[in-house]
Formats: structure tokens, sequence, C-alpha cells
């Protein structure tokens, strides 16, 4: 484990990690896409035809991303 510090706190998170979930598309997906690290699933957003997306992804290749629910709708599954 490393302690990790940030605005809200601290909190420890795994040396190396193996499967990761962005439980948000633009604040934790798009960073994680742009270090170069593709998590495992990630919640999105729905188009118009109710089908799931992640915002501000376009220049990423997220097809092997699992769609886990709308943000702040997730499902612990």
């Amino acid at each position: 484990m490393r302690v990790f510090e940030h605005a809200a706190g601290i909190d420890c998170i795994p040396a190396s990690p193996q499967r990761i979930v962005a439980l948000h598309d633009g604040n934790v997906l798009l960073p994680l896409l742009e270090l170069g690290v593709v998590p495992v699933g990630a919640s999105g957003e729905m188009d118009a035809q109710d089908r799931p997306f992640f915002r501000n992804t376009d220049r990423y290749d997220t097809s092997d991303i699992t769609v886990v629910g709308k943000h702040r709708g997730e499902s612990a599954e």
C-alpha cells in the first residue's frame, strides 16, 4: 500500500492495483486514460437512444471498458 494525500484527506491505495473501475467518466476515467491506464470498467452517461457513452474520451479506445452504469447509479456487481 502507499499513502496518497489530496485535498479531501489521505487514502491508502494498493502499490500495484490489478483491476481499476472509474466511478466518474470525466473526473476519473479521462485522467486515467491520459496516464495510459485503461480501467476494466467505468461509469458514464446515456445518449438520446439510451446507449451508454464516456464523455470527452473520443481520442481514446474505450471499447474494452465495461460500462458499470450512469454516474451516481453504478452497479457494485
